[in-house]
């Protein structure tokens, strides 16, 4: 929208030849153009999250999934679903929604109706369950008469082979879930002297090894989608409340300097910034801190601890390594606030915008004037006619 207020209470003489400027002082423009990228992943962030998705989350949690298990499993799911197309849908936040969304429906809808997944509604709806299995007579569902087409069985010989000898038809499959279903019998086993508290977290750490490269293509395509930018900005936050000369700050190689602590200046830190690590307790692990930050303002150097994955390029690299071939689309990594080639395009498309005609605005109509009937109108602006330009792009 571009809005041109004129100036008429001048004392000066006014040498506008404009009749209507006394009555109609101000003309607005309206210029039907986004002003954000459509076609970048991070306006896809931004839509809001789809019944159908709302449903799936809903049982989800009715299965005692958290927030958090519950997108890994959505993702899992919709990964084996979509195939080289989930790279795309899973930008789109209507198809698949961020964990902050996954939290405020898990406590909203579900806590509120269910209570909490160890609380005691949910004990004494599982009591009942058990006593109805431990109450009910064995006896089979259904009988199969040909024989599954399939088997699913464990890592185990002699039952595969009696399965093959009995259903030589079928098929025998083993899956990852049969690994870790002999892991759990391994952890659950005295013999073995797990403990209790370390069973749930021995189990979570293997199931997330077989399916390591399933959640690292999800780790980048979320960075390359741009769906963790809060949390990236976050980590590589800039170095404040913190005026330590450059000439304190000792370089040891190419690579390497002494950084003085800012508690206790009589002590430095070592810090490498190849290898992005320093020797104080957030950069011993490998971790990003202020020494590393205050070393790459000052000497102008990129680390992997110091330069944030929210740029267009990184974005691009991320997307190309999880799924192995680059983004056709390049506007797909654009940023929102990066539009200087749209605001330029818009205030081209302004200036060459049909002007309104005062006549039909006097007769409350909105008609623009065709391109043969414009009038010629100058460019030049008086002393005593001051134009107030606001443009909202």
């Amino acid at each position: 929208m571009n809005v041109v207020v004129k100036r008429t209470d001048t004392k000066q003489k006014n040498r506008s030849t404009d009749t209507h400027a006394t009555t109609f002082p101000m003309k607005v423009i309206l210029n039907f153009t986004h002003n954000h990228p459509i076609h970048s992943a991070t306006a896809l962030k931004h839509r809001d999250v789809s019944n159908e998705v709302k449903e799936v989350f809903i049982n989800l949690y009715k299965s005692l999934h958290s927030p958090s298990t519950a997108l890994n499993a959505f993702k899992y799911d919709l990964l084996e679903e979509c195939g080289d197309e989930f790279a795309h849908i899973s930008a789109d936040r209507a198809t698949c929604p961020d964990l902050q969304w996954c939290y405020r429906l898990y406590y909203e809808i579900f806590k509120k109706n269910y209570g909490e997944p160890d609380g005691k509604m949910m004990m004494d709806h599982h009591q009942k369950i058990l006593d109805y299995y431990n109450t009910t007579e064995n006896k089979t569902a259904k009988i199969y008469e040909k024989g599954p087409q399939e088997n699913m069985t464990d890592d185990a010989e002699a039952e595969r082979k009696a399965l093959g000898n009995v259903y030589q038809e079928s098929t025998l499959l083993l899956c990852s879930f049969h690994i870790l279903q002999a892991l759990w019998r391994l952890v659950w086993d005295a013999k073995h002297k797990v403990q209790k508290e370390d069973r749930p977290y021995i189990l979570k750490a293997v199931k997330e090894m077989i399916r390591l490269e399933k959640v690292y293509e999800q780790k980048l395509l979320d960075v390359a989608n741009n769906r963790w930018k809060h949390m990236q900005t976050a980590r590589y936050e800039l170095v404040t409340n913190w005026d330590l000369p450059q000439s304190q700050i000792t370089q040891v190689s190419s690579h390497a300097y002494k950084v003085p602590s800012q508690s206790n200046p009589d002590k430095t830190y070592f810090v490498d910034m190849e290898a992005a690590m320093c020797l104080c307790p957030l950069g011993y692990n490998g971790g990003p801190c202020k020494h590393q930050h205050i070393v790459a303002k000052y000497f102008s150097i990129s680390s992997v601890n110091t330069d944030p994955t929210t740029s267009s390029s990184l974005r691009k690299l991320f997307y190309k390594i999880a799924v192995g071939e680059d983004k056709e689309n390049t506007g797909w990594f654009q940023s929102l606030r990066n539009s200087g080639n749209l605001l330029e395009q818009t205030e081209n498309q302004i200036s060459a915008c049909r002007p309104m005609d005062s006549q039909a605005l006097q007769n409350n109509a909105l008609t623009l004037l065709q391109p043969e009937d414009q009038p010629q109108v100058s460019n030049e602006r008086t002393e005593e006619e001051t134009l107030f330009e606001i443009s909202t792009i």
